[in-house]
């Protein structure tokens, strides 16, 4: 069973506090849990039981299926029918077999220099809808030769795989912010038709995690083409989160509430987004957490 840990350090960001919420969900997430996902007792404790039933069958796979809190993770992003979540499990690690270049480095240890670039974050504060903003500023801050393309995209899968341990992130989800500011058509390269669809893999209906939405600011113009040949192969659903709004944040700020955003997109927040080393020293908390997980998946043959 895998050894979550109950409590997370508070981890001091300005005048913001950056925590994982362990406890049980919000009154206003128990709310939407049952309007949005079906979670009632009755379903819960049904899906419990015949996900547990289903997964017993899953005889090439180490999983902890006997872990009710792990096996909810998975219930909830599908609405607590439990084929589908069975299914949402082998996908699950489908994906993490197929693209093992990144899910071997998913421990803070190996992550440290992204962090410590400010490159990617998790916000302090969530979105007004109760979701968790993860930030990633992907242009000029970003020397791909120092920082190569596939650390940085580690390290937000490293930040997703460890807020999947919110039950209230679990409910609301997680909405994303990545900023082009002054990418260079050689930096834009990097974003091979491979690792393209590794992203698509990822963030497409294959973790257990609701996307809510996905937004790009300060891109380039040139890379609005590259987006629209990318966006062909996102599910309707999917590519309608997906949100391009260069440098107008009034356009942000219909989906992110001015209330919630930092100043440098038009918010009235006094905050940062370079809360990059507080990120890893909370990443760092669960490092026995990250440990633990590589163990799970499909068995070698």
């Amino acid at each position: 069973m895998e050894d979550i840990r109950k409590t997370s350090p508070e981890i001091k960001c300005g005048d913001l506090i950056l925590k994982l919420d362990l406890g049980k969900p919000s009154e206003t997430a128990q709310k939407k849990a049952l309007k949005e996902l079906r979670e009632t007792p009755e379903n819960i404790q049904k899906g419990l039981i015949e996900l547990k039933r289903l997964l017993q069958a899953e005889t090439d796979l180490n999983i902890p299926q006997d872990n009710e809190e792990w096996l909810i993770k998975y219930l909830r992003p599908c609405k607590f029918y439990p084929e589908s979540a069975r299914d949402l499990v082998r996908r699950h690690y489908n994906l993490r077999q197929k693209y093992n270049e990144i899910t071997q480095l998913l421990k803070p240890l190996n992550l440290k220099k992204p962090f410590d670039a400010n490159v990617v974050t998790i916000l302090p504060q969530r979105d007004q809808n109760g979701c968790r903003i993860i930030m990633s500023l992907m242009g000029k801050q970003c020397d791909y030769n120092a920082l190569p393309y596939d650390i940085m995209y580690a390290a937000g899968t490293l930040c997703t795989d460890l807020l999947q341990l919110e039950p209230e992130t679990q409910i609301h989800g997680v909405v994303y912010i990545v900023d082009l500011q002054g990418l260079s058509f050689s930096q834009a390269l990097q974003h091979t038709p491979y690792r393209n669809k590794r992203a698509l893999d990822y963030v497409q209906n294959n973790i257990p995690l609701r996307i809510k939405g996905f937004h790009v600011v300060n891109q380039p113009k040139f890379f609005e083409p590259i987006f629209s040949a990318i966006k062909l192969f996102f599910n309707s659903k999917f590519a309608e989160r997906i949100l391009l709004h260069g440098s107008n944040y009034k356009s942000l700020q219909r989906y992110i509430s001015p209330e919630c955003l930092p100043q440098c997109y038009g918010g009235t927040m006094n905050s940062e987004l370079m809360y990059g080393r507080e990120t890893y020293q909370l990443l760092s908390h669960f490092e026995d957490y990250f440990e633990d997980i590589k163990q799970y998946g499909f068995k070698n043959h």
